[in-house]
C-alpha cells in the first residue's frame, strides 16, 4: 500500500513538474519546462485591447481577422508570418489585428479560444469562422476569400 501512495504521489509530482506550475493542466499558462523566446511585435497587425476591441472589431465596416496568441507559444510564432503577410495581402479590404491572451484573458474567455494560435474572422461585428492550431496560408486565403 505505501508503495503504491509513493508511486501515486511520485506521478503527482512528475505531472505537475511537466505542466508547469503557472496553472491547471490545460490553461493557457505556459509550460515551464520549454519557455520559449518571446514573439517580437509587428506593426503590420496592431494589438487590440478590451478596452479598444469593440471599436476596432465590432464596429468596423470591414471584416476584421483577429489573432489570438501569445509570446510563450511556439506555434504563434509559426504562424506570425502568415497573419503578416495576410494583413499586407489584405490590406484595404480586411482589417488584421490580433489579442494577446495573457493581457486580455476577458476577450479570449469571450470568444472561446482554448488553445493558442487562434483565428477569428469577423464580419458586421459577428464571428464568422474560428480557425485554431498553424493554419497554411492558402486554407485561411481560402476561408478569408469565402466570408469576403
Amino acid at each position: 500500500m505505501r508503495e503504491v501512495l509513493i508511486t501515486f504521489l511520485f506521478a503527482l509530482v512528475i505531472g505537475a513538474m511537466i505542466n508547469g506550475s503557472n496553472g491547471p493542466a490545460g490553461s493557457h499558462a505556459p509550460n515551464t519546462l520549454q519557455q520559449e523566446t518571446p514573439i517580437e511585435d509587428s506593426s503590420l497587425v496592431p494589438a487590440v485591447t478590451q478596452a479598444s476591441f469593440d471599436s476596432e472589431v465590432l464596429q468596423s465596416e470591414s471584416p476584421v481577422l483577429v489573432e489570438f496568441w501569445a509570446t510563450w507559444c511556439g506555434p504563434c510564432k509559426r504562424m506570425k508570418p502568415v497573419v503578416d503577410e495576410i494583413a499586407k495581402d489584405f490590406e484595404g479590404k480586411m482589417k488584421t489585428v490580433k489579442v494577446d491572451i495573457d493581457a486580455e484573458p476577458e476577450l479570449a474567455s469571450k470568444f472561446n479560444v482554448n488553445g493558442v494560435p487562434t483565428l477569428v474572422l469577423f464580419k458586421n461585428g459577428r464571428p464568422v469562422t474560428t480557425l485554431s492550431g498553424v493554419i497554411a496560408k492558402e486554407s485561411l486565403v481560402e476561408q478569408i476569400n469565402h466570408v469576403l
